[in-house]
């Protein structure tokens, strides 16, 4: 996860890292509670348990909150999959993206790992040709 910075030109390597980033801003955001709550503090969570006190045990702290800037590139990253004319090369590159091995993707869609390779070419194909015309 590093700084990338706007090209005027995209190429493939860049959307694919794009995708990566999205996908990992989109993992990190707390969807504990994804229905309307009412009113709520922006103060962050209390600690209400004897459980929720971290550095006690050997359990990971919990994800930080991304940005609202890496959520707006998350947005924009995630856009881009509106160009991808067909949804199963836009399955293949979602799961790449993912970090999903090209043989498990090949296993659940009954496909050969080069013809999921080629998918997603495709759809880093589709998404550069379209976002340079832009």
């Amino acid at each position: 996860m590093g700084v990338i910075r706007k090209l005027d030109y995209l190429d493939a390597e860049y959307v694919f890292i794009r995708l990566e980033e999205a996908i990992e801003t989109l993992r990190s955001i707390k969807m504990d509670d994804v229905y309307p709550m009412g009113y709520r503090s922006s103060w962050p969570d209390m600690v209400q348990t004897f459980f929720d006190a971290y550095g006690y045990t050997e359990e990971d702290m919990p994800r930080a909150t991304p940005s609202s800037k890496r959520v707006d590139e998350m947005d924009e990253a995630l856009l881009w999959f509106n160009h991808v004319k067909d949804r199963r090369h836009a399955k293949a590159l979602f799961a790449c993206a993912m970090g999903v091995r090209p043989q498990k993707i090949a296993r659940s869609l009954k496909k050969d790992r080069a013809t999921i390779r080629r998918w997603k070419g495709y759809a880093l194909d589709n998404i550069v040709s379209k976002e340079n015309l832009l």
